[in-house]
């Protein structure tokens, strides 16, 4: 119940980040992408501002320079240059105010319609002067303005107010920014599921690391546990019959013995398992002849199995070099043929065969023994794990050994399976590259 809180938590914490990481990416992404249209959008009336800002005062400066030059001509009283900017502007979009120095409009007459009905109330602001700004007009319509000093014929200061109407730039930009709000809300809402699913993919392997950490922490204080207890017990009844002679307890010894050589091979092969999950093992390749590495090994066994009533037969027909780890196939093929000896009776035969197929190395290790059920041969890799746990006991097996087996072939890149072997029995497939 514990595990299951400490994996959920994690679960949520994991969301969490990721769920940030989204909403964070695609906030920036719609921020840059709006900030870029905006910028794209009012470009073109930011220039047009811009553009008859300087076409104005250059217009002025000239007609200064001509003013200085014919001095005999007696001065203008009127204001020639609200006509002079009017033909300057021939953008319907643009409006100007010509303004005196205390801000007061001069050529509203000239405005008409759109004065009277939409500037007349504009505010103005002199320390806008050459920048460009906003501004709303009736609450409803939005303007970008530029303002910029002039003087009258009198010398006088005036203030010259070029607005244009930006309403249909804007409303693309709003309508830019429900689409992005939109965008990123529905992203966000995947980014939520995306997040979960992502976070428990993410987990399944420390799950299962931990749920295996777990079994095998069990499973191997149990093991450990049970060759001690015998031992304990054996040893304490020794130890209440203090005048008994060692061939009186000859029986109480020898099991005694079985129990430590039985931890002693559990204790091995658990420290095989540790290191090659910490990745310790080294592998060294090198070019062997298969079949003579298999008859090595087995030698041993024939004897063995002629003194069990057993018969091993070799089809040793690879007859090439393969790269392999000679220990540890060594290691692989003893745990192949020590369960094969153990779980065959009189009379029954094992069969070792090599072949090549498809440019790999075939190993087959066939007995005509008990066999494994369809269900163990699903498991019968997994650590601890024995088909028939009264009979693996009485045999010395501690389930470990077919899982070592795995860990050889997988990292010499090979695969190996547990095949029903017709009419009885089993057959240890092995396929190296």
């Amino acid at each position: 119940m514990n595990e299951e809180k400490l994996i959920n938590k994690q679960l949520i914490r994991n969301m969490i980040y990721n769920l940030i990481a989204f909403t964070a990416i695609f906030t920036a992404f719609g921020v840059i992408i709006y900030n870029q249209v905006r910028i794209s959008v009012y470009s073109d009336a930011e220039s047009e501002l811009l553009r008859y800002q300087n076409t104005s005062a250059n217009l002025i400066s000239s007609d200064d320079e001509t003013e200085t030059t014919q001095s005999t001509v007696a001065p203008n009283p009127t204001l020639p240059f609200p006509s002079q900017i009017g033909r300057i502007i021939v953008s319907p979009k643009v409006t100007y105010l010509l303004r005196d120095k205390d801000g007061n409009v001069l050529n509203a007459t000239s405005v008409g319609r759109i004065y009277n009905e939409y500037l007349s109330n504009l505010s103005f602001d002199k320390n806008n002067i050459g920048q460009i700004y906003d501004i709303k007009v009736s609450g409803k319509y939005t303007f970008k303005g530029i303002t910029f000093k002039s003087v009258d014929s009198n010398n006088q200061t005036e203030y010259i107010q070029l607005l244009i109407n930006v309403d249909s730039e804007t409303a693309i930009l709003n309508n830019l920014l429900k689409i992005l709000i939109i965008g990123t809300t529905c992203a966000i809402t995947f980014a939520i599921i995306a997040s979960y699913i992502l976070s428990r993919e993410s987990l399944v392997p420390v799950v299962k690391a931990w749920k295996k950490q777990t079994e095998f922490t069990q499973n191997a204080s149990h093991e450990i546990r049970t060759p001690l207890t015998v031992m304990q017990l054996k040893q304490e009844q020794l130890l209440k019959n203090p005048n008994s002679t060692i061939l009186e307890k000859v029986d109480d010894i020898n099991l005694t013995l079985d129990e430590i050589g039985r931890l002693t091979k559990l204790t091995t092969d658990l420290m095989t398992l540790a290191r090659a999950d910490a990745n310790m093992q080294e592998i060294k390749k090198e070019k062997i002849d298969i079949d003579s590495l298999i008859q090595e090994v087995a030698k041993p066994y024939v004897e063995l199995a002629e003194l069990q009533n057993k018969k091993i037969i070799f089809k040793l027909n690879y007859k090439k070099e393969i790269m392999i780890d000679a220990n540890k196939m060594h290691q692989l093929m003893v745990i192949l043929l020590d369960n094969s000896i153990k779980y065959t009776g009189e009379g029954d035969s094992i069969e070792v065969v090599t072949y090549a197929k498809d440019n790999h190395c075939m190993i087959e290790v066939k007995d005509t023994g008990i066999g494994i059920s369809e269900e163990g041969r699903k498991h019968v890799f997994d650590r601890f794990y024995r088909d028939d746990k009264a009979r693996s006991r009485e045999s010395g097996g501690t389930g470990l050994g077919l899982a070592i087996a795995h860990w050889i072939v997988s990292v010499h890149g090979g695969s190996i399976k547990a095949l029903k072997n017709e009419p009885k029995g089993t057959i240890m497939l092995v396929k190296l590259k």
